[in-house]
């Protein structure tokens, strides 16, 4: 799912920084629905690469 949601995004969509606030947003609500009786509290990226 998370790679589903990633590959999703194109290169213009995440390039700035507001737009991977919602990229995490997103996740994270993909990630709660997914794992029932769990919150995701925060998505983190350690590293960003675009290719």
């Amino acid at each position: 799912m998370t790679i589903e949601v990633l590959s999703s995004q194109s290169f213009e969509h995440l390039r700035e920084q507001a737009d991977r606030a919602k990229l995490k947003a997103t996740l994270r609500e993909k990630l709660d629905a997914a794992l029932e009786g769990y919150e995701v509290q925060e998505v983190l990226f350690t590293a960003f690469v675009m290719q």
